[in-house]
């Protein structure tokens, strides 16, 4: 709940605070688009790093500092080269963290994974919470309000993760970490590449529209309080059906899911 809750704080509000520090919106696009790269390199990275130390917590526990030590610098940074160089370290570090997680969460769940999904909606509430929180606390105490919330539950989330194992179990056979080749491999596979490339689309799409949606509210005159409502009416939908997920899958499919 606590790394959903930091996603409340900061993705709403990153653009909001871009703007209030004089960067027009080419160089808000810039910025966005530099910290998905760095994601989209970083995640895997830490994930590989996670898996050769047997899912050692503290892979995790770097990847947090990392993420902490890049709001630190976001929250000082006035000008387009501090900005990226503070979102570079924020976002290799928190590419990190999500991955883990969710790789623990999968775990727990077992055989039956439709399970997980019960247990992400208490992200989607925490993120619910936290977004309107985060955007009443605007309003009342200025644009670096993300920042101190951001903090905070990065820090409980370290706290937290730091204590998540991969679960022992009995009689297991360790079997051997794939390679960059073998990676490769399964990624160019007809159907999984199909649907990569289905992702790469709808969230192209996704990304055109969150990165500046905030924006398009803040033009409008909304308060930041509204902005974060706004965003958790979305995730406030999926709560139940998250929470209903092993019945629709079990009744659907998860293809027929997927598509609807």
């Amino acid at each position: 709940m606590a790394l959903y809750a930091a996603v409340g704080a900061a993705s709403p509000y990153l653009v909001l605070y871009y703007r209030d520090v004089g960067l027009d919106v080419g160089e808000i696009g810039l910025i966005v688009s530099f910290g998905s790269i760095v994601t989209l390199l970083a995640g895997p990275t830490w994930g590989l790093l996670s898996d050769r130390s047997g899912g050692s917590p503290i892979v995790f526990l770097a990847a947090a500092a990392c993420s902490l030590a890049g709001t630190a610098l976001l929250s000082q940074a006035h000008d387009l080269l501090a900005v990226l160089v503070a979102v570079v370290l924020f976002a290799s570090g928190f590419a990190g963290m999500a991955p883990i997680i969710d790789a623990r969460a999968l775990e727990l769940a077992g055989s039956e994974r439709s399970g997980y999904g019960p247990l992400r909606a208490w992200g989607s509430v925490a993120y619910v919470v936290v977004a309107s929180g985060t955007g009443a606390a605007i309003d009342r105490f200025g644009i670096g309000a993300p920042f101190v919330v951001l903090a905070a539950t990065l820090m409980i989330t370290a706290v937290v993760g730091g204590t998540l194992r991969p679960p022992a179990r009995a009689g297991a056979i360790r079997q051997p970490i794939p390679g960059l080749g073998a990676t490769v491999r399964a990624l160019t596979t007809p159907a999984l590449g199909l649907f990569l490339l289905g992702a790469l689309l709808m969230f192209t799409t996704l990304g055109a529209v969150t990165g500046f949606i905030t924006l398009r509210f803040a033009e409008l005159g909304a308060p930041a309080a509204i902005i974060g409502i706004s965003t958790a009416v979305g995730s406030a939908i999926e709560v139940p059906i998250m929470l209903q997920f092993p019945w629709l899958a079990a009744r659907f499919g998860g293809d027929r899911l997927l598509v609807a």
